[in-house]
């Protein structure tokens, strides 16, 4: 399981716990600390806990902020919908031009523009390498 799926769980657990109509969640870096301790190596494509993927319990995917938030509306565990960002930063990092899942990768720092391809959980951007030049990126969340 990827550090997105885990984080988009401890969203979703969050949201289940809380009461009222949706509104924005934030985790803390402690939460992020407490995800990334127990999981698995990375891969390249984010898998979600039970169905493959977040598509399968989230809606309205987008991204914010210059392609550096994901901004859904993600089940709560009670038949409802919560409103969830979460910062790409916290999950995904350049690696020489290409995009790898890594915890508190702050791939922001040098790629952008960053957008999610239409219709999809592909996030693309331009990063640069370590030959100074730059490419395109991409990562399926």
């Amino acid at each position: 399981m990827s550090i997105v799926s885990i984080i988009l769980l401890l969203i979703v657990a969050w949201a289940a716990t809380a009461s009222g109509t949706p509104s924005a969640t934030q985790l803390s870096a402690n939460d992020t600390a407490n995800a990334t301790a127990t999981t698995k190596p990375f891969t390249k494509s984010v898998v979600g806990p039970t169905s493959g993927n977040f598509r399968a319990t989230c809606w309205d995917i987008n991204t914010t902020q210059n392609g550096t938030f994901i901004d859904a509306w993600c089940q709560d565990g009670r038949n409802g919908l919560k409103r969830s960002y979460l910062s790409l930063g916290m999950c995904v990092v350049n690696n020489n031009g290409e995009l790898d899942p890594k915890p508190a990768g702050r791939f922001m720092e040098s790629c952008t523009p960053c957008n999610l391809k239409s219709k999809s959980t592909v996030l693309g951007c331009q990063c640069p390498t370590i030959n100074n030049g730059t490419q395109g990126a991409e990562i399926e969340l």
